[in-house]
């Protein structure tokens, strides 16, 4: 009966700290998924606002002649 209780007890020891083993890595791969797909995100925006805000202005030769500059 001792040796059962003893089984037993380590039994649910060990499985506990298992699960809890595999809940921490549940959790740590979750945020790395999160963080990764958080990181493509703000580099797609990042990319995006960048082309939306390139602009440039091409003048015609007739402006240009007639002492017209584009500049920053």
């Amino acid at each position: 009966m001792k040796y059962i209780l003893i089984l037993f007890s380590s039994t649910i020891l060990f499985s506990c700290n298992w699960f809890k083993e595999k809940g921490k890595q549940t959790v740590n791969k979750t945020g790395e998924v999160v963080a990764k797909a958080g990181a493509e995100l703000a580099d797609g925006m990042s990319k995006g606002v960048e082309k939306t805000f390139s602009t440039q202005a091409i003048l015609s030769e007739e402006l240009i002649k007639q002492g017209l500059k584009a500049g920053k």
